[in-house]
């Protein structure tokens, strides 16, 4: 719910722009259902790496859901992947957390497998958001 909105508000998902490179990657992060891609680049540092990419997001609607989701596709990716993927949390004052997700060039189709796995393995919502809510935190 938005401070200015009394109404309950669900995630829905819409047709967006991305750089050609990255499609299957911002596609497949945006199968789990509660996440919403904010920004996505190809080659983000500016290195001519085309097919590297980042996409930000949030998930759910609280700081710790994002942290939570972050530290648990971690797992996943890492649990199958050796190199070529970062899971990172961005917090900044009054921004709350984002999740980005970087992926180098020479493990894009394989991390979008993986994601596309790990989506399809752990639908539906309430399975993975249960799985990323039981994430301590440190409390």
């Amino acid at each position: 719910m938005s401070s200015d909105n009394q109404h309950r508000q669900v995630v829905v998902k819409v047709n967006a722009l991305a750089d050609e490179g990255i499609a299957d990657l911002v596609r497949a992060v945006n199968r789990f259902p509660r996440l919403s891609s904010t920004y996505s680049c190809e080659d983000p540092d500016g290195r001519g790496e085309e097919g590297a990419g980042l996409v930000s997001f949030t998930y759910g609607h609280e700081p710790e859901d994002v942290i939570r989701f972050c530290f648990w596709l971690a797992d996943e990716l890492w649990a199958r992947l050796e190199e070529g993927v970062a899971v990172l949390v961005v917090c900044g004052p009054g921004m709350g957390a984002t999740g980005q997700l970087r992926v180098g060039r020479h493990a894009m189709t394989r991390v979008v497998a993986e994601i596309d796995a790990i989506a399809s393995r752990w639908n539906p919502d309430e399975e993975i958001a249960a799985r990323v809510a039981a994430i301590s935190l440190g409390d």
